[in-house]
C-alpha cells in the first residue's frame, strides 16, 4: 500500500513539472509567432506563480481522481485500463466543461444546442484532457513497473 501511495505522489509531482513545461511551451509559441505590440502589457511567464495553481490541481483533483479510478476499476478485469483511462480523461473533460459553463454564464451566454455541443467538444479536446491522458500513462506505467518487482 505504501508503494501505491508513493507512486501516486511521484506521478502527481512529475505531472506538476510536465504541466509547467507544457504551459511554458504554449507561452513561448504564443509570443514567438506574434510581433510585439507596444500597447499590450505582456506579463512574463512565472513558473512559481503557475506552480501554486498547478500543484493544487494535481494534488487536490488529479490525485483523488486517480485513487477513485483505482478503487472503481479494481474488479474490472481485462479492460481495467480502458475504464481507468475513461475515468481520468472524463474527469478532466467534465472539469473543463464545468469551468467553461461557469465562465459563459458570467457573460450572459445563450444556451443553444450548437453552443452546448461546441463547449462539449472543446472540453473533450482540451489541454487538461491531454494532461490527464499523460497522467494516466505515467500512472499505468508505475503500476506495471511496481507489480513486476
Amino acid at each position: 500500500m505504501k508503494r501505491i501511495w508513493m507512486g501516486k505522489l511521484l506521478v502527481s509531482a512529475v505531472m506538476t513539472v510536465v504541466t509547467l513545461i507544457v504551459l511554458k511551451m504554449i507561452d513561448w509559441m504564443v509570443h514567438s509567432f506574434q510581433p510585439p505590440d507596444p500597447d499590450v502589457l505582456v506579463i512574463p511567464f512565472d513558473p512559481f506563480f503557475y506552480l501554486m495553481y498547478v500543484a493544487l490541481v494535481m494534488f487536490l483533483f488529479a490525485l483523488p481522481i486517480s485513487l477513485v479510478s483505482d478503487w472503481l476499476t479494481q474488479r474490472a478485469g481485462k479492460y481495467r485500463w480502458l475504464w481507468s483511462l475513461l475515468i481520468h480523461t472524463g474527469a478532466a473533460a467534465l472539469l473543463w466543461f464545468w469551468l467553461g459553463w461557469r465562465f459563459r454564464q458570467s457573460v450572459q451566454w445563450v444556451v443553444t444546442l450548437p453552443t452546448l455541443l461546441e463547449l462539449l467538444v472543446k472540453s473533450v479536446f482540451s489541454l487538461p484532457t491531454l494532461l490527464a491522458l499523460i497522467y494516466w500513462i505515467l500512472d499505468e506505467w508505475w503500476k506495471r513497473s511496481s507489480t513486476k518487482k
